[in-house]
């Protein structure tokens, strides 16, 4: 072929070649060159004037207008031999003048030194002269790549990811174009810009196109024009429809430990592990089957309640008797122990609550407020109630019902009614007491007070007060740490249970949160089990939590979760 001006052509990327070609010059007047370049570099031999210049710009041989040349060489990592019209090798020693012979009007030239860059180029330039040129390039291993497959699927409409990975003797190959085969382009067509080089691995993509049939084996042949030569590959892909729907649904299953109506629910005892059950059925379709690979994310964060040490608090108490006759109207107070500022028991304030059975003992104390800084134990104090009214007198000369009036001892709330008759020939007395109410509070028993109702010479009744007595109780104190992640835990799984804290699945720091990858469904997978749970501490507050589970698009549910003894 005939080369007027500045031509190149890329070539495999590597450090060693062999080389041929013929060539004339149409002229000795003007100048041409034929050679390779790589990074910057060139090894060229140069026409000029009718001389032939080496790489090394030695004046080596003479060329005549029109008259054929021939030219050969073998190219290696940092060296060069080349030979002109068919000069043939032989051993040389190290001088130049024994590298350059003439055999028959033949040059060889042999083992020259060449900076040591990868050849990326056949270069060919003729300036003000025609160059007939027929070059033939040959190598020992030719360069290859692999084709494999990222994604395992094509659909219609989608990108399906490969990868092409340079695995033979190249240093790179250039890809020039690339062509799925016609019988096949009806359900991919190459999606990537060309030329590109590859080096290590490059990733190219196919189009889905048409009614790709859902589960499908379709084994795509792809030519490859490259710089060594043409590369047919094929790669396998298994059908997709797309989705054709979603669902997502989060249940509720028992969560009763949190929920009392729609509040939360106090008392009980402390470090008792309370527990709420839900479940996420989710999920894409293709028809009616279940597509891989749907992501799902669950986040269990702090929303409010106080955290931190709970510094000599009441955190329980231990019955050491029962007593008997209180009613449900029991007050119980922590006295003593000289609690802080911060602390809620001080005097008689009521700061427990209490479980009966009619006017029976004390069987037990929920504490409802723990106080805080106390520098020794508070003593426990039961205030006693009315179980009884004893008549001592039933008096006489009544012309009415007496009112009966219950005076000191602190309490209140008592109140009685008599019942009057004959206790005596005519005489009118009370012959029997019903007690309406038997108050609270009291601290020993209330004097009763008969009043009113009375003739001129009537004998006045009299009666006391039966209590509730006998309750006694030991406070227990201490100091303990509530936290977040102390209290709370999130537990997923879709067939077995991870636990978030035990694998420090954490957000923050320090930990406010729980979170962790997205669990991804397979086709045979929808449904995914999600635990809480709550471990309670003496105090009575409560510590809320904030539920978040997401999946693809606007697909969420939120929960607030409160955890409370």
């Amino acid at each position: 072929m005939k080369i007027t001006g500045a031509n190149f052509r890329k070539i495999e990327e590597r450090k060693d070649y062999s080389f041929f070609s013929t060539l004339s010059v149409d002229s000795v007047n003007g100048s041409a060159y034929f050679g390779f370049s790589g990074e910057s570099n060139q090894l060229r031999w140069d026409f000029k004037s009718g001389r032939v210049i080496d790489p090394e710009g030695n004046y080596v041989y003479s060329y005549q207008k029109d008259k054929v040349l021939s030219i050969s060489g073998d190219i290696s990592t940092g060296a060069y031999s080349y030979y002109l019209n068919g000069g043939i090798s032989v051993k040389s020693n190290d001088s130049l003048a024994s590298r350059i012979m003439t055999l028959n009007d033949s040059l060889i030239v042999q083992s020259r030194s060449r900076s040591d860059f990868a050849l990326q180029r056949l270069i060919v330039d003729a300036t003000g002269v025609g160059l007939t040129f027929d070059p033939q390039l040959a190598v020992s291993n030719s360069g290859d790549f692999l084709l494999t497959n990222v994604d395992n699927h094509i659909e219609n409409g989608v990108l399906s990811n490969l990868e092409i990975t340079n695995n033979g003797d190249s240093l790179a190959i250039e890809v020039f174009t690339g062509v799925v085969d016609s019988t096949l382009t009806g359900v991919a067509t190459i999606d990537t810009s060309f030329p590109f080089r590859v080096s290590g691995t490059t990733d190219i993509f196919l189009q889905g196109h048409g009614d790709i049939a859902d589960g499908q084996t379709y084994d795509i042949p792809i030519m490859f024009k490259t710089t060594v030569g043409e590369l047919n590959k094929r790669v396998t892909l298994t059908g997709v429809q797309p989705p054709s729907g979603s669902f997502f649904n989060f249940a509720t299953g028992d969560d009763s430990d949190f929920q009392s109506g729609s509040l939360p629910v106090s008392g009980g005892d402390s470090d008792i592990i309370k527990t709420g059950f839900y479940s996420l059925n989710a999920g894409i379709l293709s028809g009616s089957t279940s597509l891989d690979n749907y992501p799902v994310k669950v986040e269990l964060t702090y929303s409010q309640g106080r955290t931190g040490l709970f510094e000599d608090c009441v955190t329980g108490v231990n019955i050491n008797n029962e007593g008997s006759g209180y009613n449900e109207n029991l007050i119980v107070s922590f006295q003593g122990g000289s609690p802080t500022s911060g602390a809620e028991a001080t005097g008689n304030l009521n700061i427990v609550e209490y479980f009966y059975t009619g006017n029976s003992g004390v069987s037990s104390l929920g504490i409802t407020e723990i106080g805080e800084g106390y520098s020794s134990t508070p003593d426990i104090i039961f205030y006693q109630n009315l179980i009884n009214i004893d008549i001592t007198s039933g008096g006489s000369g009544y012309t009415g019902v007496p009112d009966l009036v219950f005076s000191g001892a602190s309490g209140s709330g008592a109140s009685a009614t008599a019942v009057t008759g004959i206790v005596s020939g005519t005489q009118t007395g009370i012959t029997s007491i019903t007690l309406v109410n038997s108050g609270s509070g009291y601290v020993g028993a209330p004097e009763i007070i008969v009043s009113g109702a009375t003739g001129a010479s009537a004998i006045l009744a009299s009666a006391v007060s039966i209590m509730s007595s006998g309750a006694s109780a030991t406070a227990l104190t201490g100091s303990f740490t509530k936290s977040f992640t102390g209290q709370f835990d999130l537990l997923t799984g879709l067939t077995n249970l991870t636990s978030y804290r035990d694998n420090s699945f954490y957000t923050g720091t320090p930990p406010t949160g729980y979170t962790n990858s997205e669990i991804e469904f397979t086709g045979n997978e929808n449904t995914l089990d999600i635990q809480v749970t709550y471990k309670t501490t003496p105090d009575t507050g409560a510590l809320s939590a904030f539920l978040f589970v997401s999946g693809t698009g606007s697909n969420t549910y939120k929960e607030f979760i409160t955890g409370v003894r």
